[in-house]
């Protein structure tokens, strides 16, 4: 006889089980440490339906960070909203992130500095015109181009540099730990001018 299949409440409590399971394990021991078998032992769930909720380690570790992440898109797009002038919107946008970052240590350590060891699969690449994340920032440096604020050029690229080194100035005082170098919002604020008048040359 098969069993019932199991109601949404049911479904969504196992979900978060598993979810739990991983994170104290990711906490406790790391990410070469982790493995499905071992988040399923963790959660009292079989391998197969740790499979059934996920559809693998990498799927799974990526929604420990999705709340966040979504929490942050919808900070970036009321700085959009709220801030009519490109170059001081761009402005927001870059301390909104920085802000996120020292806010939200864990799950940017996670998301936005997660080295991806080989035993997990790859996600699927994401165009960056469907990145709501990369969007708001691209958007804002196309409005500065129209308005002739910002320079001419693929606002794609553009967009990436600005991004890239203000995300440097965060990560590099802690991808390079052993050196002395300055970590607090004021460097990175430095950073976000400096890609300003660049943008603006």
């Amino acid at each position: 006889m098969a069993r019932p299949a199991l109601t949404e409440a049911q479904r969504s409590e196992t979900k978060q089980k598993i979810r739990a399971a991983a994170a104290i394990i990711y906490r406790e021991h790391g990410i070469s440490n982790i493995s499905v078998r071992g988040i399923a032992e963790k959660a009292g769930v079989s391998v197969g339906t740790l499979y059934a909720h996920f559809g693998g380690l990498g799927e799974l570790l990526r929604s420990l960070w999705g709340k966040p992440l979504k929490r942050l898109v919808r900070e970036l797009e009321l700085v959009t909203e709220q801030n009519g002038d490109a170059e001081n919107r761009l402005q927001r946008l870059l301390e909104t992130y920085v802000d996120f970052s020292n806010r939200e240590q864990a799950v940017f350590k996670n998301a936005f500095m997660y080295v991806r060891p080989d035993s997990i699969a790859a996600p699927e690449r994401l165009g960056l015109d469907r990145d709501k994340f990369f969007s708001v920032f691209r958007l804002s440096v196309e409005e500065g181009q129209k308005t002739g604020i910002f320079r001419a050029g693929d606002s794609y690229r553009l967009t990436q540099i600005v991004l890239s080194a203000v995300h440097g100035s965060i990560t590099m005082p802690v991808n390079m730990h052993r050196l002395a170098l300055d970590n607090t919002p004021e460097f990175s604020g430095y950073m976000i001018e400096s890609m300003l008048e660049w943008l603006q040359n």
